[in-house]
């Protein structure tokens, strides 16, 4: 059995401050989502109900975000429907792609923002299915608000 870690408060009530080593980014985590390592460059954060997660994702050196973003989206089979130029809560430039796809076969919606900072590039995710819709879209927005690139 793993002991019990120190409880940092994030900004959002009833969240919890979470620094990702491997990623290279402080986040809060939202309420009832819980955190598990993904690959070696990303997190895996799990919702309260199936097919709801969320993935941090870094890679090292700046890119051009519209080209990583286009990408990205491929990689993961995403048809993108929408997309915008952002700014992050800080004044970072950002690019919100919104598309929709398939989790196990079933239809699914998904969210991303990407950026550049700390000489990295990132990419927030959100993913799920179709029938959960955007109900947990405030959750991404947390995680945009609080992210921090860290060295």
């Amino acid at each position: 059995m793993s002991e019990a870690g120190t409880y940092t408060a994030g900004l959002a009530p009833k969240s919890q401050k979470l620094s990702v080593e491997n990623v290279k980014l402080e986040l809060d985590l939202p309420h009832a989502f819980r955190a598990a390592p993904a690959a070696e460059s990303s997190m895996a954060l799990y919702g309260p109900t199936d097919s709801v997660f969320m993935t941090p994702f870094s890679g090292a050196g700046t890119l051009p975000l519209q080209e990583f973003g286009d990408a990205y989206m491929d990689e993961l089979g995403i048809n993108v429907t929408q997309r915008s130029n952002e700014q992050l809560a800080d004044g970072t430039p950002a690019l919100l792609l919104l598309g929709t796809g398939k989790i196990e076969g079933v239809d699914s919606l998904h969210v991303a923002v990407f950026f550049n900072g700390a000489g990295r590039t990132y990419a927030l995710s959100y993913s799920a299915r179709a029938d959960v819709g955007t109900g947990y879209v405030p959750a991404l927005q947390e995680v945009l608000q609080s992210a921090k690139p860290v060295n």
